[in-house]
């Protein structure tokens, strides 16, 4: 069960990913990498959400076993898998980092203008 848990919510997203975004190839060593990334992101919160939200602590390997405790994970990890690519998307969009390189020539030519 927690191979489940921890794996297979991943694969929503990478395939929810590839459907909204065309230019994406199924490439193997591209969508593996895509899908570790994935599965780290996906854990990384569902376990965030669990320790920190629900307040349940000392969760290990052997929760998974319980399947009260499987359930709400598996529940808040396909939610997380679901809304990633989204997220991933808007922030894509709406958000961007741009660089200006100068060479030093062009550099020393400001500051001596100065």
């Amino acid at each position: 069960m927690s191979f489940i848990a921890l794996f297979f919510p991943a694969c929503i997203s990478l395939v929810i990913r590839h459907k909204r975004n065309d230019r994406l190839e199924w490439g193997v060593p591209e969508s593996i990498i895509e899908y570790a990334i994935l599965v780290l992101i996906n854990v990384l919160v569902s376990q965030c959400i669990v320790i920190y939200v629900l307040g349940i602590d000392g969760v290990d390997m052997s929760a998974f076993q319980s399947f009260p405790f499987f359930t709400k994970y598996l529940v808040i990890s396909m939610t997380i898998a679901w809304l990633t690519p989204y997220l991933e998307e808007i922030g894509r969009k709406y958000i961007s980092v741009s660089f200006k390189v100068e060479s030093s020539k062009d550099f020393q030519d400001n500051t001596e203008q100065n």
